[in-house]
């Protein structure tokens, strides 16, 4: 045992047993400058070289200076390692971040695929239902009555027809010759009201009323011995009311017509249909105009209850002052 002893001593104290290590060590630091290692590893070598200086207490100078220059390698490829492993771990975290970036925008993607179908299908079904609610209740659609003739030369009969894509539900027509007025003088008042003839008006349930279709003669109208004829005709269905002018000429041996259609909103009120045959026409007379022209010439004023005219005289309009009977003075002061 104790010439093993001496042997072992002999040879951890020879100087190329230190030249062998520091041969291993510095393959060791060529290895792991080129592969660098995990942190720390190179920190275990540089503790196990340092332990091995302080084994081998008689090294010649040359031999520390090359374990010093091995410890300074192997410092260095720490720092590698240390360098190394944080550029690692950024570009793990940064691809970490791009991939989350990535599942969210694909998330956001889906929820804006998911919203964007859901608007189409709101609009899709708004679309569907508007159809509908216009199908019911007609939509922008209208009709207009046009006159044409009917049996002889001078009878036109009154016929309606319908513009639109929609069916008209529960149409009422109503057609008043405004030839045909009434003004109603309530004694004493001098003006009276105005309206229309209850005979000169007539009114029609149409009910529903297709699209491309036409309905009449409504009423048939004898024109005999007249140059003009003028009417007022009002409209009522579930989309709506709307009038329409309509105004007759006699040009030569023919009836010429003028038709204006006003749709009326709160808003304001446009014109959505006009046909035009007499030439230089260019004005609709309104019943407010047509009633003016009417009193200016009525001279005395006069009324008109159901077709029957009654002459009253102005004086008979006037109102009289009150007559007081006698009373005795005595009663009077009291």
């Amino acid at each position: 045992m104790v010439g093993i002893k001496y042997f072992v001593e002999d040879i951890w104290k020879k100087a190329s047993l230190g030249y062998l290590l520091i041969a291993v060590a510095v393959a060791v630091c060529i290895r792991w400058y080129f592969h660098i290692p995990p942190p720390s590893y190179s920190v275990t070598f540089m503790a196990v070289a340092a332990g091995l200086m302080a084994l081998r207490p008689e090294m010649g100078g040359r031999e520390k200076w090359l374990w010093t220059l091995v410890l300074f390698a192997f410092a260095v490829v720490e720092i590698r390692a240390i360098n190394h492993d944080r550029n690692e771990s950024e570009a793990r975290q940064e691809s970490f971040i791009k991939e989350q970036r990535q599942h969210f925008s694909d998330i956001g993607d889906g929820i804006k695929g998911a919203l964007d179908q859901s608007d189409r299908n709101f609009n899709a079904t708004m679309n569907r239902t508007g159809a509908l609610l216009q199908t019911e209740t007609g939509g922008d659609s209208f009709c207009y009555v046009t006159f044409e003739r009917s049996g002889f030369q001078d009878d036109y009969g009154a016929v309606a027809y319908h513009r639109g894509g929609y069916a008209l539900r529960d149409l009422t027509i109503r057609i008043a010759d405004i030839g045909k007025l009434i003004e109603v003088i309530n004694p004493p008042r001098p003006v009276g009201l105005f309206m229309y003839d209850p005979a000169a008006s007539a009114s029609f349930q149409i009910g529903s009323f297709s699209p491309e279709s036409f309905d009449g003669p409504l009423k048939v109208f004898s024109l005999t011995g007249k140059q003009k004829q003028d009417f007022n005709i009002f409209f009522s269905a579930v989309n709506g009311t709307w009038y329409e002018n309509a105004r007759l000429r006699r040009v030569g041996d023919q009836w010429k017509r003028a038709i204006r259609v006003v749709r009326r909103t709160r808003q304001k009120q446009a014109t959505i249909f006009e046909q035009v045959e007499i030439v230089g026409f260019n004005q609709f007379e309104n019943g407010v105009t047509e009633q003016k022209r009417v009193l200016s010439i009525v001279k005395p004023p006069s009324h008109f209850i159901k077709g029957e005219q009654t002459e009253v005289l102005r004086s008979q309009l006037t109102s009289r002052p009150r007559q007081f009977p006698n009373v005795p003075r005595r009663i009077r002061y009291q």
